[in-house]
């Protein structure tokens, strides 16, 4: 597929979900955090930048440890967090908050 989007002249960068990457695979969460998506990711970016064209990811839970690997694996821009999370952690602080007082 990335073979594909490549010869596209007006595809200048992508993002990978990891979920719905490893879902078009067949792959389960587990077999993500084992590292099985990785050979994947390495094989798309390693084709994307022949072409020129940036790399992303969407990293749900972000830490400082897995931003700075994506980094390092080549990735060019990364997108944190998913709203519905960000929106629930908000909540549940607010509502910690009220119980406080």
């Amino acid at each position: 597929m990335v073979q594909r989007l490549s010869v596209q002249k007006y595809i200048t960068g992508y993002l990978i979900g990891p979920y719905d990457l490893a879902a078009s695979k067949n792959m389960t969460k587990e077999q993500i955090d084992a590292g099985g998506i990785e050979k994947i990711e390495k094989h798309i970016i390693q084709i994307a930048k022949s072409h020129n064209i940036k790399c992303g990811y969407h990293i749900i839970y972000p830490t400082k440890k897995i931003i700075r690997y994506k980094i390092k694996m080549g990735y060019d821009f990364i997108a944190l967090g998913c709203d519905s999370i960000i929106l629930g952690e908000a909540c549940i602080g607010i509502v910690n908050k009220v119980m406080k007082k």
